[in-house]
């Protein structure tokens, strides 16, 4: 078949993403070609929020088979409105069909009036096809690992993936023939060090560090109580380590933390415990807001969304600044605002053409308007969790060490 392959992320995941796509399209004898001459226009989403983009897709390439796949098309329901197939999990069965009708008829695989009631997201990997992909001209990504070992209750990829590995021989195989190849992995402290990187921080706390390195960390929660309960359970004591680990090694930190849950209070008193530094550094912090994911723990919780407890980049560099004060490696990163916190929860719920234009209108809306909107309109009663049968058990191919 005839495929044309469209990204809209990032610039150096396109290149990942559309290395990939393009190698399991030449590998399983398919033709490259632009959307004007493709049988399918393959569609890579990692956002929910991408759906405006293939709502725009749908109307420049009307007489075309739009396949939507990625990370975020488990909102089938969705990407549904504009698609004319989605795919769910990985792309390796799918690209292994040489017919519209071999793909229609993969378990992982939805389309408009199809009669299953029940859709199973692909997990296999043939890790052995996984190409070393060209990012840029200096900067080369391989495949390690997809899915997560920690299984956070916030996170969507630890409860849509199983947590599978790339073997070790191959991964060290691409390192010896490129020493400053990216392993694309979760499992961070399993892998060569490297100048950026996310780390645990139980983790950060007991690997060797690089001098001028950058190591991301997920603080996410304000207090113990909270970081336990959601899956981080690391103590404020450790977090105090963290930073001071940072300023001996002479590492930059980028801390990952989510609003919506605890209040300013609270992450007051959690940065209150960093020790004075008035020497330089370099700590950034980047306030994030919750998305009450369907498929993770946290939809029982989506009537709890509290829009005082929400984040934006005046709220952050105020709290950052107070705190600056003390610590003077402490900056602000910018960070999503209330309203696009919100209505990024309103699309995860979002199921047909009305919701959807609904969702549109409140663009244009204030916070408040957005929030009476997703508390009050009935859309959180839209989870269709029981219609995804994933399996989140730990895969290992046979021979695979």
């Amino acid at each position: 078949m005839k495929y044309a392959v469209l990204c809209k992320h990032s610039a150096d995941v396109i290149e990942y993403t559309v290395s990939v796509l393009n190698h399991l399209i030449k590998i399983n004898n398919h033709e490259l070609v632009t959307p004007d001459d493709a049988d399918i226009i393959a569609v890579s989403v990692c956002d929910i929020t991408q759906v405006e983009w293939v709502d725009k897709l749908k109307k420049q390439y009307p007489d075309k088979t739009l396949m939507v796949g990625g990370h975020a098309t488990i909102y089938y329901k969705l990407f549904g409105l504009f698609a004319d197939i989605i795919t769910l999990g990985e792309g390796f069965e799918v690209f292994k069909c040489q017919t519209i009708d071999e793909i229609k008829a993969l378990p992982s695989v939805w389309y408009p009036n199809c009669n299953k009631d029940v859709l199973i997201p692909s997990t296999y990997i043939d890790w052995s096809k996984v190409p070393v992909a060209n990012v840029t001209n200096k900067q080369r990504y391989y495949w390690g690992a997809v899915g997560c070992k920690n299984k956070c209750k916030f996170c969507l990829t630890s409860w849509t993936h199983p947590h599978q590995k790339n073997s070790k021989k191959r991964i060290e195989q691409v390192l010896t023939k490129y020493p400053n190849c990216t392993i694309v992995s979760n499992d961070s402290d399993e892998l060569p060090a490297r100048m950026t990187q996310s780390i645990m921080l139980k983790d950060f706390l007991k690997v060797d560090l690089k001098k001028y390195a950058v190591y991301r960390i997920g603080v996410e929660f304000a207090t113990e109580e909270t970081r336990r309960k959601y899956g981080k359970p690391f103590t404020d004591d450790m977090f105090v380590q963290a930073i001071e680990r940072a300023y001996q090694y002479g590492v930059r930190l980028k801390l990952f933390c989510i609003g919506g849950i605890n209040t300013i209070d609270e992450w007051d008193t959690l940065f209150s415990k960093i020790p004075t530094h008035y020497e330089r550094g370099n700590i950034e912090v980047k306030f994030t807001n919750i998305n009450y994911e369907m498929f993770t723990p946290m939809v029982h919780e989506r009537n709890n969304l509290d829009l005082n407890n929400l984040w934006n980049t005046k709220k952050a560099k105020t709290f950052i600044s107070k705190h600056k004060e003390r610590v003077w490696a402490l900056k602000a990163l910018p960070c999503t605002s209330e309203i696009n916190c919100m209505l990024k929860n309103i699309l995860i719920y979002t199921t047909n053409m009305s919701e959807y234009k609904q969702y549109k209108l409140l663009k244009k809306a204030s916070a408040y308007e957005i929030y009476s909107y997703y508390k009050n309109s009935g859309i959180l009663d839209n989870v269709y969790t029981e219609t995804v049968k994933i399996d989140l058990k730990p895969i290992r191919r046979f021979g695979e060490k």
